[in-house]
């Protein structure tokens, strides 16, 4: 039993041989910090993602019965004009924006827990994530309609040019590398926006500003 009664008071009360946390034991980098919080709080993390899954499930699904309806109308009229199928595609991408901006609150609760457990404060996958949902509920909401607005902006111009016969070859490369700056810009300032909104309270102009910066 000795080495039974060893197991449960380990199980129970800790290793008594294991050294104590010290200051040079914490994370010295990111790269450190992040292994740190993904083996603390791996199970925490697995919680947080299924619930902004939650969110994204309706675009998520969408999508799929959408492409999956445009592959089989192809398949029927393989000699479908390309018109028709980029006019889908802009339908399909079109009535993704009301159910993107569903996504942009349960990214800033997400943001807020992790950034908690980031800066080694105590955080519930549960409560905390639905506190920072409402509270950042109007900005969240209208960054996240304002991404899906610019990028279906983005894909629905793309795709007129190149349905644009009497354009010049180089200036269509031009304006798609002008948008892809942009765009890449734009998923660049996405990394910030969140952070920033839960850990600030800033208007949602200051919010674009400083994350742009």
């Amino acid at each position: 039993m000795g080495k039974l009664g060893n197991f449960f008071n380990k199980l129970m009360y800790g290793d008594p041989n294991k050294k104590d946390f010290t200051a040079a034991d914490l994370p010295k980098n990111r790269y450190e910090l992040f292994w740190d919080v993904l083996k603390i709080r791996v199970l925490g993390l697995m919680g947080v993602n299924l619930l902004f899954l939650l969110f994204a499930l309706p675009i998520i699904i969408f999508l799929f019965f959408s492409l999956f309806a445009i592959s089989e109308q192809y398949k029927a009229a393989p000699n479908m004009p390309i018109e028709d199928i980029i006019g889908n595609l802009n339908w399909t991408v079109f009535f993704c924006i009301p159910l993107f901006a569903l996504t942009g609150p349960a990214q800033a609760g997400m943001t807020y827990v992790i950034r908690n457990w980031a800066w080694g404060e105590s955080a519930s996958p549960w409560s905390d994530f639905w506190k920072e949902y409402k509270r950042s509920w109007g900005k969240a909401t209208l960054y996240s309609l304002l991404c899906a607005i610019f990028f279906y902006a983005v894909f629905y111009y793309v795709s007129g040019l190149m349905l644009n016969p009497d354009l010049n070859k180089i200036v269509f490369y031009l304006i798609v590398i002008v948008l892809g700056i942009l765009s890449l810009l734009f998923l660049l300032m996405n990394v910030y926006v969140y952070p920033i909104m839960v850990t600030f309270n800033l208007k949602f102009k200051q919010i674009l500003k400083n994350s742009l910066i």
